[in-house]
């Protein structure tokens, strides 16, 4: 019934209790710039499985059996099973399989075949022994599986490899696995030519249908073993567990499916935080001898094995423009370093990097075109982080050597936009910044995310959820606010006066939970199309986009784990306006203000219920997106296009939700909003449209 209700109120014809409002379009008042595709992109970030096995689908965590490292306040990077526990014996997450008086289980410096430490095993008088991981899998897809592992031995040991639904620490009567076969006892089944010198051994392995549980989502509950038995000592190393699906057996095919079915035009890369610290030759050449680091970022570590060329591999596959960023770290990453960089992507091969870059497979430059240099250098939890004059003048310097590299290189600076307002007041940031090294950067990289209040007690004490939701589904105001404060600030320098605006790092994350738009809500999309709406007002002077949406990148780890949510389908509905001018709007509905100040928001007065931006293609078609954040006032709208041949129709795609705060999970995604297209005939280029509250619209014209 209520879905009944939606569409008749779409049409208009017992819309009774519905405010009027109209919306004006002039396509002969166009912009002299066109939407730029990069404003659509995502970012990526080394932490909680949005790399892997979010993009690189490897489950294995610490592969390579290093010591795990903790950073003070951070969580278990990547880690899925949080209750597992730890020993010193162990390489975490890994864990014994069985324990014994005549078993020994340590971690030896004794010639890895990988970073520091390797998995070693001793057993005696025939005892059993063995290591295991606890992973979730997506076995929706397939059961079929590609392990490998590093293996050396002394003595009369023999070794097998199993993945399992289920297995105790010391189980009772456990009998041996086949990759193809129930438990079995078969001799055969044991891994052969083992000696004391590290063997690669690598095999298909496929899961029992009858799974013993499941994770939070679609994954189900398996346990990858290696088991020891004899009387002998063996060392581990070096492991790693793919999907046979895989795309050129390493890449998630979902994640891939999901960037080409929204249209995402880039990903900026290897993240925020982490590219403070990252070194890029840490992930280049044969993975097993890829150093495993701590991860200095986020805790937990980071064995390094997608690295560059995974990465620039994983965009020519997905037709995405990467976006690389450097870190700006003057104690660790050296300036040629950086400048090495730049010429191992886009050197020849007769330069020293470009021809290390052909030794590993990929003779063709790669020819990045955008390079960010430093991640808000500006924050005091920043690894490199210093004051501004400092980041400037070094800058210069790096500038220099990276353009000797490659003079076509565009350059983006490190800018001070509206993320974490909270942790420090306003300063002079960006105004030094463009004053020293101004001159020398194509564009300036304003990170903005609105977190709202950080308290729960803020809101019970001094604000109703009614009028806090109000405050979030304002604050794209706060991002116009700033759009005029830096075009004011390029003009009054005037060596600046191309650099353009990027936001590489952008989304509505509330800092508390209870009644806020979170990011798997409804609320949260139409808070987004409200700063899709200001971009593109802006875009001409913000011509890059990073949105804050790990649903992309398909993985397990809790993070991640949920599914494409309705942010992302407003965001694939703009997307249609790349390439268009933006015309003028002019609306007039009901208006509303906020008047307590929210951290990142602010206070606002005459914000109008409904927010729209309109473009124009090269053909004449035009776009508008209509935003209608009123949470209690339902729209009779008139839309008219001035100057537009007559006899047009449009195209009306209508997206709003029952329980605009409930959140988007798998057990109830099948239908999150209503989807609701229809064509409507004009009247001299006038449409009668109704929107309903809280609903987001996009109508499209064509000519008869």
């Amino acid at each position: 019934m209520k879905k009944l209700f939606i569409f008749i109120l779409i049409f208009g014809s017992l819309n009774l209790f519905a405010n009027n409002a109209t919306i004006t379009l002039n396509p002969q008042k166009m912009s002299g710039w066109k939407v730029d595709k990069l404003l659509f992109g995502s970012f990526q970030e080394e932490h909680w499985g949005d790399l892997a096995p979010g993009i690189y689908e490897q489950y294995i965590v610490n592969p390579s059996f290093e010591k795990w490292k903790w950073g003070e306040k951070h969580v278990k990077t990547k880690i899925v099973f949080f209750e597992v526990p730890e020993n010193d014996d162990v390489a975490y997450p890994w864990e014994k399989v069985f324990t014994d008086r005549e078993i020994t289980y340590n971690l030896s410096n004794e010639n890895p075949k990988n970073s520091k430490l390797c998995q070693h095993i001793v057993v005696t008088s025939g005892k059993k022994a063995g290591i295991k991981q606890q992973l979730a899998l997506p076995d929706y897809r397939t059961l079929t599986y590609r392990y490998k592992f590093y293996i050396r031995k002394k003595g009369d040991v023999k070794v097998k490899v199993d993945l399992v639904n289920d297995l105790p620490l010391n189980p009772p009567n456990m009998r041996w696995a086949s990759p193809s076969r129930p438990w079995s006892d078969k001799r055969d089944l044991f891994i052969s030519g083992i000696t004391d010198s590290w063997k690669e051994v690598e095999g298909i392995i496929k899961l029992d249908e009858k799974l013993a549980g499941r994770y939070k989502n679609r994954y189900g509950v398996a346990q990858f073993v290696i088991t020891v038995e004899g009387d002998g000592e063996v060392w581990i190393d070096q492991a790693s567990l793919f999907p046979a699906d895989c795309v050129e057996e390493i890449y998630n095919p979902e994640t891939i499916a999901h960037l080409k079915k929204y249209k995402i035009p880039m990903i900026r890369w290897p993240g925020g935080n982490y590219t403070s610290g990252y070194h890029w030759k840490d992930g280049i050449g044969p993975v097993d001898k890829r150093p495993t680091r701590f991860n200095p970022a986020w805790g937990g570590l980071a064995d390094n094995n997608f690295g560059l060329d995974e990465f620039l591999r994983f965009c020519e596959l997905t037709g995405i423009t990467p976006v690389m960023g450097v870190g700006f770290n003057i104690e660790e990453i050296s300036t040629k370093e950086i400048a090495d960089w730049v010429e191992y992507c886009n050197g020849d091969v007769s330069t020293p990097m470009g021809k290390l870059r052909a030794e590993n497979g990929h003779p063709k430059p790669y020819n990045v075109i955008n390079w960010g240099v430093g991640n808000e250098v500006y924050g005091h939890y920043q690894l490199g982080h210093t004051n501004a004059a400092t980041y400037a003048k070094e800058l210069i310097k790096i500038i220099s050597e990276m353009k000797k590299r490659d003079p076509k290189i565009k350059i983006i600076a490190s800018g001070y936009g509206l993320h974490n307002k909270y942790r420090r007041p306003d300063n002079d940031w960006n105004e030094v910044v463009l004053k020293i090294a101004g001159s020398k950067i194509d564009m300036i990289d304003m990170h903005t995310y609105i977190h709202g209040p950080n308290s729960e007690k803020y809101i019970t004490k001094k604000i109703s959820k009614t009028d806090l939701q109000k405050a979030f589904l304002s604050s794209n105001h706060s991002l116009e606010k700033f759009c005029d404060y830096l075009r004011n600030l390029l003009k009054s320098h005037s060596s600046t006066k191309n650099v353009k605006m990027v936001m590489l790092e952008w989304g509505i994350l509330p800092s508390v939970w209870d009644g806020s738009p979170r990011r798997s809500t409804f609320a949260n999309a139409l808070i987004a199309a409200s700063f899709y709406n200001t971009i593109i007002r802006n875009s001409d002077l913000i011509k890059q986009g990073a949105v804050h949406n790990f649903s992309y990148y398909v993985s397990p780890v809790s993070a991640h784990s949920e599914p494409i949510n309705p942010r992302t389908h407003i965001a694939k509905i703009y997307s249609d306006m790349v390439g268009d001018k933006v015309i003028k709007v002019g609306v007039k509905s009901k208006k509303y203000s906020v008047e307590k100040p929210y951290i990142d928001i602010g206070t606002f007065s005459d914000i109008k219920d409904l927010d729209c931006v309109g473009t124009i293609s090269d053909e004449g078609k035009i776009k508008l997106a209509i935003l209608n954040r009123s949470q209690k006032n339902d729209y009779d709208i008139k839309i008219n296009i001035q100057n537009v041949p007559a006899n047009s129709i449009a195209y009306l795609e209508m997206l709003v939700s029952e329980k605009p705060y409930d959140l988007y999970k798998w057990e109830n995604n099948n239908e999150p909003f209503q989807r609701i297209i229809t064509k409507i005939q004009s009247s001299n280029n006038v449409f009668n449209i109704a929107i309903p509250k809280m609903s987001f619209g996009y109508l499209t014209t064509e000519n008869k």
